[in-house]
C-alpha cells in the first residue's frame, strides 16, 4: 500500500446503513431491506473527491481526499445505498457465473477458498489446513471429486500451515501465490515457449510474476512476463494472451502492424479480446484488484474537487 493511503475503520468498527444499535441489519433484513454491507475509509492524498469502490477482495471501500470532515461519510454511504446494493449483486453474480461450484463450496466462513479451479490446465486443487507437522489424512472427503466441475480433473490437494490460516488472508494469500506461482511456471511457461518455436517467434525469456491488472507483459529485449492469474482463465483466453505477448517481440506497441499480426496467429482475436474484458469473473476474489464495478454515483455527485 502507498504512502499517501491508509485505512481507517469508522469509529474503531465497520459502520453498517445508519451505524444504529446492534441488531438494525436483523430489522432491516426483516423488513426486506437487504443492510449495506460493512465498509473502510481510505484517505488517499491523491483523491480529489469520494469515491466508491466496490472490490471482491476488500469489500465496500470509501476512498476520501485528506481533509475530508469523516463524520459525513455515513452521509455518503446512506445516499448511495442503491448504487452499493446493486453492485453487490453483480459481483455475487460474477462470482456465481465464474465457478460452477456453489460459492458456499468455493469459500469457507473466514474467506479461505477451498478449490483452486486452474481452468488453463484443466487443474482442480482442493485446498485444506495441515493442523499438525503430519497432513491429514486424503480420506478426510476433502477432494471429492464428485464436487469437481465438468471440464476439470481433480489433480490433488494443497496443504496450508495451520498459524498461517490463524492469521487470516495476510497469512495464508501469499503462502497460496507462492503456490500458483510454482503451477505457472510448471504449466503456463512451457506452453509458451512451445507456441515461440512453432509460431517462429523469438523469445528472449520467460517469468511468472502476480500484477494487479495486466495478464502479461514484454519487454523490449523480447522477455515475456505472465501473470499467474491466468491460470484461472479457459485455455482459449490464455493462449490468447500468450499470442498477444509474442507478437509483442516483433512490435512492441499497439499499432496496425501488430493487430494484424494478432489476428494472423489467433483468427478469432476479436472474440477473445471481448471475452478478456470479463475474464477477472474466472478469478478468486482475493486475487482480484480492488476496482469499482460503477461507475458510482459518488464520482459524479458527491465531493465537489478540492480547490
Amino acid at each position: 500500500m502507498e504512502a499517501s493511503q491508509r485505512d481507517r475503520r469508522c469509529g474503531g468498527r465497520p459502520r453498517r446503513e445508519g451505524d444504529g444499535p446492534p441488531g438494525e441489519g436483523d430489522g432491516l433484513r426483516r423488513q426486506g431491506v437487504d443492510p449495506l454491507p460493512p465498509y473502510t475509509v481510505r484517505v488517499s492524498a491523491r483523491a480529489r473527491r469520494v469515491r466508491l469502490v466496490m472490490s471482491p477482495a476488500e469489500g465496500l471501500v470509501v476512498v476520501v481526499p485528506r481533509g475530508f470532515a469523516l463524520p459525513r461519510i455515513p452521509q455518503v454511504v446512506a445516499e448511495h445505498a442503491a448504487w452499493i446494493r446493486r453492485a453487490r449483486r453483480r459481483l455475487e453474480q460474477q462470482a456465481r457465473r465464474a465457478g460452477a461450484l456453489p460459492d458456499a463450496a468455493l469459500d469457507a466462513d473466514d474467506g479461505l477458498p477451498r478449490w483452486l479451479l486452474l481452468r488453463a490446465l484443466g487443474e482442480a486443487w482442493a485446498v485444506g489446513v495441515d493442523a499438525a507437522r503430519g497432513r491429514p489424512a486424503a480420506t478426510d472427503g476433502l477432494a471429492d471429486a464428485r464436487s469437481v466441475p465438468a471440464g476439470l480433473t481433480l489433480a490433488g490437494q494443497v496443504w496450508i500451515p495451520a498459524p498461517l490460516v490463524r492469521r487470516g488472508p495476510v497469512g495464508w494469500a501469499p503462502f497460496l501465490r507462492r503456490w500458483l506461482a510454482g503451477r505457472a511456471r510448471a504449466g503456463l511457461l512451457p506452453w509458451l515457449e512451445r507456441l515461440a518455436r512453432e509460431r517462429g517467434f523469438r523469445l528472449a525469456g520467460s517469468s511468472v510474476g502476480c500484477p494487479k491488472t495486466r495478464w502479461g507483459s514484454c519487454s523490449a529485449a523480447g522477455h515475456v512476463r505472465l501473470s499467474l492469474k491466468l491460470l484461472f482463465l479457459p485455455p482459449e483466453l490464455v493462449e490468447h494472451v500468450l499470442i498477444h505477448e509474442l507478437c509483442h517481440t516483433v512490435h512492441l506497441h499497439h499499432g496496425p502492424a501488430f493487430w494484424r499480426l494478432v489476428h494472423r496467429h489467433d483468427p478469432r482475436a476479436a472474440e477473445h479480446r471481448r471475452r478478456l474484458r470479463g475474464a477477472w469473473s474466472y478469478v478468486p476474489g482475493w486475487l482480484r484488484p480492488a476496482r469499482s464495478i460503477g461507475p458510482s454515483a459518488a464520482d459524479r455527485g458527491m465531493g465537489r474537487p478540492l480547490p
